[in-house]
């Protein structure tokens, strides 16, 4: 890191995204690099930016489109609510939730511990 932040493969290293993606998310407007030196083409992130590509990453990965993460981060909240949760729950195809269920294991209710005589 320099002076002026993360280089672009810097920041993909350590958040895990391409560079191809970082270029894909700067042309769509969804994370902005803080600095472009237009000079040398050159981008520059902030560490506080990692949060918002790891979020970024992280939402992609429960089935959100880049549309949708957008969205949120143009609202006020910047993150999903409940109902944009459950509204992607209830879009899920039943084989993705049927794999959930089993990734979990048994829900844990009454008859789950044995009881005390």
């Amino acid at each position: 890191m320099n002076r002026n932040g993360l280089k672009i493969g810097e920041f993909s290293r350590l958040c895990r995204v391409t560079v191809r993606a970082l270029r894909h998310y700067e042309k769509i407007r969804l994370l902005v690099p803080e600095i472009i030196d237009y000079r040398t083409g050159y981008r520059y992130y902030a560490v506080g930016q990692m949060q918002k590509a790891l979020t970024i990453v992280k939402l992609k990965g429960l089935g959100f489109s880049l549309e949708e993460i957008r969205a949120m981060y143009d609202s006020e909240t910047q993150r999903p609510t409940i109902d944009m949760l459950e509204e992607k729950i209830c879009r899920c195809q039943p084989g993705t939730v049927a794999a959930a269920g089993r990734v979990q294991g048994p829900a844990v209710g009454d008859d789950y511990f044995p009881k005390e005589t």
